[in-house]
């Protein structure tokens, strides 16, 4: 018995409270927390680039009017042009909003206290064997897992827990120990499929080397601080972020790590016997993620996804909401029935048992 956790944005969105942007709002929320203009008022001079794209691609503006642009489909664009013209400008650009990720989920993440809200009771109910796949860059999950605690002390790697098994069985740093540092031969069943921790976008705070002639060519560690310049230890050049944007071409091979993690996923979801999706939306850009869900085999009757989106609110009454559901039961119906998804509103609501067809007297399975 196994249950899998899928978070996406919305989760950290209702951890933090509403702090956390969502993909529309993320642009506002930079320039909202002052993170776009200098002390004199003026942008920034390493985003004016940025702001020339936003205006040929958009027509907008970061110094004035909406900033109501999908963070996501202006990394898919920006992604085509790359793909389209091999531009150093391009890349300025991409870098530009590497950084303004970063630094923006870290601003945000400052105030939020470890061992409260809903990645801490989260954090709580997980049992040894369930396992978190997460399309999350930040590092609020991480922390109530014990991130600080475990890149200051190294044997955490052999703790068991959540975060320590990540750095032991999928980073650079656990290929570091006596026995991951001998190959093993070909098994039936990869080992550990219960009990990991897997962020499938990469995250913040994971460095690389990008130099090809070094050992640690691409060899991926989390960092403390991130947030300064960090050096690879073996060839002594700076490394780079690895952050996977989610756009419709990832580019995976590129990354052996993320592809490993990706098929990590893939065989946790065969062998779950309960899937929770928790603030993900299944964006169109994303189809690695429908797939990823796809993957899910006969083990599992019981699935969960919680979103206020499963909810439309209007003219005084609640419904179903169609749009949001149809592409969830497109790919859960040929894997469960009906009766097997419950609906939920918020994490709150699925804590206390709480489905939205009971809290807003709605058929129990939209009818879809």
């Amino acid at each position: 018995m196994s249950t899998v956790w899928i978070l996406g944005a919305g989760a950290s969105i209702s951890h933090s409270k509403g702090t956390f942007p969502s993909t529309l709002r993320f642009l506002e929320t930079a320039k909202s927390v002052g993170m776009l203009f200098d002390a004199r008022n003026r942008l920034k001079p390493h985003l004016q680039s940025l702001n020339q794209y936003l205006d040929s691609m958009f027509k907008r503006s970061l110094t004035k009017g909406k900033l109501d642009i999908n963070i996501e489909e202006l990394l898919t664009y920006l992604e085509i042009d790359i793909e389209r013209e091999n531009s150093a400008l391009f890349f300025e650009i991409q870098e530009s909003i590497d950084n303004l990720i970063r630094d923006l989920l870290t601003i945000l993440a400052n105030p939020i206290a470890v061992g409260s809200g809903e990645y801490s009771t989260l954090a709580g109910m997980l049992l040894p064997e369930d396992s978190v796949l997460t399309f999350n860059w930040d590092l609020l999950l991480d922390n109530e897992l014990g991130r600080e605690e475990a890149l200051r002390n190294p044997t955490t790697l052999f703790s068991g827990t959540h975060y320590g098994k990540m750095l032991y069985y999928q980073m650079a740093t656990g290929e570091g120990t006596i026995a991951r540092s001998v190959f093993q031969p070909p098994v039936d069943i990869p080992p550990m499929l219960k009990g990991n921790l897997i962020k499938l976008h990469g995250s913040i705070d994971w460095v690389y080397c990008s130099q090809e002639g070094c050992r640690a060519f691409r060899k991926v560690f989390p960092v403390l601080n991130y947030q300064s310049h960090n050096y690879c230890s073996e060839c002594y050049s700076r490394t780079e972020h690895l952050i996977i944007l989610p756009v419709l071409n990832k580019r995976y091979g590129e990354y052996p790590f993320i592809t490993k993690a990706w098929r990590m996923a893939s065989l946790i979801l065969r062998s779950a016997t309960k899937v929770i999706v928790w603030g993900y939306s299944l964006p169109p850009t994303d189809t690695y993620s429908r797939w990823l869900l796809s993957t899910m085999l006969g083990n599992c009757h019981d699935v969960a996804i919680i979103n206020p989106s499963c909810v439309s609110k209007g003219s005084g009454r609640h419904t179903y909401s169609y749009v949001f559901l149809r592409p969830y039961y497109e790919i859960l119906l040929r894997r469960v029935t009906r009766d097997e998804i419950d609906l939920y509103e918020n994490f709150e609501d699925y804590v206390n048992g709480v489905t939205a067809a009971t809290k807003y007297g709605l058929r129990v399975t939209p009818n879809i």
